[in-house]
């Protein structure tokens, strides 16, 4: 089992990894455990570690990879699975898992925060993982513009899911040639920095900065010569992103086949193009007569973009830049061509607008109107909130896609208590409301605390895992005057098998539990 210290100070002499608790949001402090130590497997930045959490790391690092999503979302997330092999399938990737992620109500915050890291995660697996029978990177030296015109004969795996709340994505390399000093190197290299650190100068290793800055967890899985796994985590809607807690994890090597040597060769859609080049090349030269005074009128042109707010910029749904001090400029357009601009700002409504790219530069102003913001609480928290029947998240919520002044019903659902559904007024725009609805006990429900030693054990209630997969010390609720028998679960321990008992309706809160042997 992982131990959990404060400090290296206080972790005794062995070979089992240790996760060390820091303050929240300071990085470089986990930065320098991870480089003082070996030992130090995970950091997790917090003033109280739960048990669940050092838990699901400690699963996951006794496991067999490959990986995937396990231990980071509910084993009832079903992942969507890729195949990546050049730039052309990045960029198709991305913007899949940019529309899946807006179809569960990511904000353009959360959206962009996710297209930063998964883009520089395939970056890392396509080419700056693939290594030659040397050992050395076979992209080392090679320009990024050329970089993408070619491709490796080994593949990248992706896989993404969300629960509703959480969303996470694992994209795994063939090659396993990440190291722990590595990335400790990088971290402390952005963190130290004489400026601040802009993703447009490039550099090794900016993009584990960027994904460290951006996601809300971070795990890697070194199988050495074999794979590489990195992991982001986001908690979607969260009105702060700092790192929950980041883990380098290295396996034993596998009976999988150590990958062999990476060969470069061209991507398919460029080997394509060379093919046909000759033949293009001789019937361009009859056309050119033809169409040169044409071609020259197809002069390429630019679109000045004026947001009020500032707010990020999308051209033909894919993200061109924030319009920071209000203005963006767009150029390489096509001249005559009809493009789909959208502005979107937290706390904005998304503005849409068909703009046509004249000669010269054109200038479009993009005017956001705020939101109408409803703040949501329930007591007891953590209760599910259902709009018309559909669930749209966990108290505590912030709505901002209801119509101003608009008056809805929602629902408040939470295991034990009764279901209520009230009658909210929304706010005018611009402007922000908080209601907290109060909940009631069920009294068909009976609250069973359920502890063990060693805390974190699964709880298995009536031969099934409960939905959230809740891990000890916990409450849970069960029906009153039915029989429930529990069993607690843990990886290195035998199942533990409480007695079945049967609560009568209104019974004080039960204690259940007990040792792991």
């Amino acid at each position: 089992m992982i131990e959990v210290h404060r400090s290296l100070d206080t972790a005794p002499a062995g070979t089992e990894p240790i996760v060390v608790a820091v303050p929240r949001g300071d990085l470089a402090a986990a930065v320098d455990l991870l480089e003082r130590s070996p030992r130090v497997g995970a950091a997790v930045f917090a003033d109280d570690v739960d048990a669940v959490r050092v838990a699901a790391l400690d699963e996951r690092r006794r496991d067999t990879p490959p990986l995937g999503l396990r231990h980071v979302l509910s084993e009832s997330c079903e992942p969507f699975c890729e195949v990546v092999a050049d730039a052309a399938d990045k960029a198709r990737c991305i913007s899949r898992i940019l529309t899946f992620v807006a179809a569960k109500g990511a904000s353009a915050n959360d959206r962009a925060r996710i297209e930063q890291c998964v883009d520089e995660m395939l970056m890392n697996a396509l080419f700056d993982a693939p290594l030659d029978a040397q050992g050395k990177s076979i992209f080392a030296g090679v320009p990024t513009r050329k970089r993408i015109q070619l491709r490796t004969d080994q593949t990248v795996a992706v896989s993404y899911a969300c629960d509703g709340q959480r969303f996470a994505v694992a994209v795994r390399d063939a090659f396993g040639a990440l190291e722990r000093d590595t990335l400790v190197r990088h971290l402390r290299k952005a963190l130290h920095a004489s400026q601040a650190v802009d993703r447009k100068a490039g550099g090794a290793g900016l993009g584990l900065y960027l994904m460290a800055t951006a996601a809300r967890a971070l795990w890697f899985d070194v199988v050495p010569g074999v794979s590489t796994e990195a992991v982001c985590m986001f908690e979607l809607g969260a009105s702060t992103h700092e790192l929950d807690h980041i883990a380098f994890f290295t396996h034993a090597t596998t009976t999988a086949t150590p990958t062999p040597p990476a060969r470069v060769r061209l991507a398919d859609r460029v080997r394509k193009r060379r093919i046909a080049a000759g033949m293009i090349a001789m019937i361009a030269t009859v056309l050119a007569v033809i169409f040169v005074p044409r071609l020259l009128a197809l002069r390429h042109t630019a679109i000045l973009v004026s947001t009020t707010p500032a707010a990020t910029v999308e051209l033909d749904g894919r993200r061109v830049g924030t319009a920071s001090d209000g203005t963006l400029t767009i150029d390489e357009l096509d001249n005559g061509r009809v493009y789909r601009l959208v502005a979107h700002r937290d706390g904005y409504v998304t503005k849409h607008v068909l703009a046509r790219a004249e000669r010269g530069t054109q200038d479009v102003t993009l005017v956001l109107e705020p939101t109408a913001q409803l703040e949501l609480d329930s007591t007891p928290s953590d209760a599910i909130v259902q709009l018309d029947g559909t669930p749209v998240g966990s108290t505590p919520l912030t709505l901002t896609q209801l119509p101003p002044t608009s008056t809805v019903a929602l629902t408040f659902v939470r295991p034990g208590y009764r279901a209520t559904t009230a009658r909210v007024q929304v706010p005018a725009r611009g402007r922000s409301k908080h209601y907290v609805q109060a909940l009631e006990l069920d009294p068909g429900a009976v609250r069973v605390h359920v502890t063990s030693n060693p805390p974190g054990a699964a709880i298995v209630e009536d031969g099934r895992r409960t939905p959230d997969h809740t891990y000890t010390p916990a409450d849970v609720f069960v029906i009153a005057d039915q029989p429930h028998q529990f069993s607690l679960e843990m990886q290195g321990h035998k199942p533990l098998l409480i007695a079945p008992f049967t609560p009568p309706r209104g019974a004080a809160p039960i204690e259940i539990g007990g040792d792991l042997p």
